[in-house]
């Protein structure tokens, strides 16, 4: 946790994690970078300038659940007490650990239609609207949607061809090409 995140005192904020795949960059490695979000336009602006100066495509997504500071902490705090060797990675523990199941304050899913048929998304949106669910985001993504949802009866698309359900995941922002 750097001088900043300390300073604003925020028990709940969102990430930002840009991800270098291996899908999209078959000769590297994976790899990811997560920034807390203070000012979400300043933060954004910052991430897109670190990616495009690595190598890759990359990636860019935002946490579609907030991530509860003081149990991180706690889970930082213990993390060091038994492997005080790690002291030197605390940004990178603290991060970690806010990404971890425990930290997730909220309830929103991730509908991921991991198509480009815009039938299945049409389908999948009205059915969800159809039956009360509240969409919070309708996001096109390279390989098709993200909706960010309420907590809702997740039997509602359990069957549907090309469509998952996340319980804490990330929703795509967008994808940015690093220098070569």
């Amino acid at each position: 946790m750097n001088d900043s995140e300390r300073i604003h005192n925020k028990d709940f904020l969102h990430l930002l994690i840009a991800i270098r795949r291996k899908k999209e960059n078959r000769d590297m490695t994976e790899y990811c970078i997560r920034r807390v979000i203070r000012d979400e336009e300043q933060d954004l602006k910052e991430l897109r300038t670190i990616v495009s100066g690595i190598r890759g495509t990359w990636r860019i997504y935002h946490t579609i659940n907030l991530r509860d500071v003081n149990e991180a902490a706690r889970q930082t705090i213990s993390s060091l007490i038994l492997y005080p060797e790690n002291n030197s990675r605390i940004d990178s523990i603290w991060k970690t650990n806010l990404m971890r199941p425990v930290c997730k304050a909220e309830k929103k899913y991730l509908v991921d239609i991991d198509t480009d048929r815009e039938s299945t998304y049409e389908s999948t949106k009205n059915l969800l609207i159809e039956n009360g669910v509240v969409i919070l985001k309708d996001i096109k993504t390279p390989n098709g949607w993200h909706l960010v949802t309420e907590h809702f009866d997740t039997r509602l698309i359990e069957n549907i061809e090309c469509v998952e359900l996340h319980r804490d995941r990330y929703y795509f922002v967008e994808m940015i090409e690093g220098e070569d």
